[in-house]
């Protein structure tokens, strides 16, 4: 399934990192102006600058290498077809950062992934590349860690405190402070397509430009996922999924009858149809992607309410329970779905509602609990009347029948 090991043998973009020197990396990592998928605007480079810049601290680098969202396949589409590139780029990074041991993360469901892993990097220290001019010539250690999918494993310093054999419980970032505390020292999390990107960038090749790897979704059924330039369209991502997952068809249309998109995630907002001329990279500006995720799910039929009964109840699932916004915030704004749901809320609730999804953006240790009410909110603003019908009338346009 992923080849055989020569194909990772030759390490070109590692072998020119050892040439360039750490500092000679992060000048040309510059140099092509790459950021962190899951903070836009963020610099890769100065980010890993400061980072090695902590000299009198052990550092520890960390592959996302899993999907944390459900509806990400972007680590799984990685894995199948750039494999070696993926891991060749983890290693470059970790030697800018100047770190002494590496952790990569994988999906605790796929074994046969992690002993590819474990296989792929004996490989390279067995060639002495992760020795040769290393951290003051000491040997760079790997670790693959397996870890179950928790949305909440998305923010990064959840995963630190997994990697410390530690409840994956998120804890409070000094402002403006870009690493994380780890094992006593400091650790970066690198995404999987940064690394891909990491190292085609090292490699000289043509295709060095970062993109992001979306996934995309019509209602529940998976149309494919891309590797898209953050300049196209929504509207042109979901177009040549709906081309892919209706091949054959030429009468299907993958236009017909949309409510809304959701982007970024299952914390991600709805966009309306007439947002769809947004550019992938203006759709997801305002929002900071747990775990780098990238998906856009298509919705075009059934109650607008009960789908954000169903979205919110899923993201009340995997709130850690640690900040009270995040806690009872969902458990209410759930409670209050249900009622609408069943006819049994009142006109004040759709007020409440909005209250609750505004109190908890900014209230939070991480953000699973401060960008949990983005879909809400877009469903409110979005399907407002519909909202109104089941609070006022007690009934859902969706449906011929009353509520109660």
């Amino acid at each position: 399934m992923w080849g055989d090991s020569a194909s990772f043998a030759d390490h070109p973009g590692l072998k020119r990192a050892l040439e360039l020197g750490p500092e000679g990396v992060l000048v040309e990592l510059g140099r092509h102006a790459l950021h962190d998928p899951s903070r836009p605007g963020k610099s890769i480079a100065e980010l890993w600058w400061s980072v090695r810049k902590q000299a009198d601290k052990p550092k520890y680098s960390v592959l996302r290498a899993f999907d944390a969202d459900p509806w990400s396949r972007r680590a799984q589409v990685l894995w199948e077809n750039h494999p070696h590139l993926l891991l060749e780029g983890f290693l470059v990074a970790s030697y800018a950062l100047g770190a002494t041991r590496g952790f990569v993360c994988v999906d605790d469901k796929n074994a046969q992934r992690a002993e590819f892993v474990r296989a792929a990097v004996a490989g390279a220290a067995g060639q002495g590349f992760l020795r040769a001019g290393w951290s003051d010539g000491e040997a760079f250690e790997v670790v693959v860690r397996e870890v179950p999918q928790l949305l909440v494993l998305g923010e990064d310093t959840a995963l630190a405190r997994v990697l410390e054999d530690r409840q994956a419980l998120p804890y409070v970032r000094t402002a403006g402070e870009m690493w994380l505390g780890l094992l006593g020292g400091v650790g970066v999390i690198v995404e999987a397509e940064t690394a891909v990107c990491v190292a085609r960038v090292l490699r000289q090749e043509a295709s060095a430009a970062q993109t992001a790897i979306c996934t995309v979704w019509d209602e529940d059924k998976l149309m494919g996922t891309l590797e898209v330039s953050g300049g196209v369209s929504v509207a042109e991502v979901a177009e040549q999924a709906g081309q892919f997952a209706c091949a054959g068809d030429s009468d299907a249309d993958w236009r017909a009858g949309i409510q809304a998109v959701q982007i970024g995630g299952s914390t991600g907002p709805l966009l309306s149809p007439g947002e769809l001329a947004l550019s992938v990279d203006a759709a997801l500006a305002k929002q900071e992607r747990l775990g780098g995720s990238c998906t856009l799910r298509i919705f075009r039929s059934g109650c607008p309410v009960k789908r954000a009964l169903k979205l919110m109840s899923y993201l009340q699932s995997q709130s850690c329970g640690q900040c009270v916004f995040c806690r009872e915030g969902l458990f209410q704004i759930v409670r209050i779905l249900k009622a609408l749901v069943e006819g049994s809320a009142q006109g004040k609730d759709l007020e409440l509602l909005q209250t609750l999804g505004e109190s908890m953006i900014g209230s939070n240790i991480c953000r699973v609990g401060d960008q949990a009410p983005a879909p809400l909110l877009s469903s409110l603003q979005l399907f407002f009347a519909d909202f109104e019908a089941h609070a006022e009338g007690k009934t859902c346009p969706y449906v011929s029948a009353e509520l109660r």
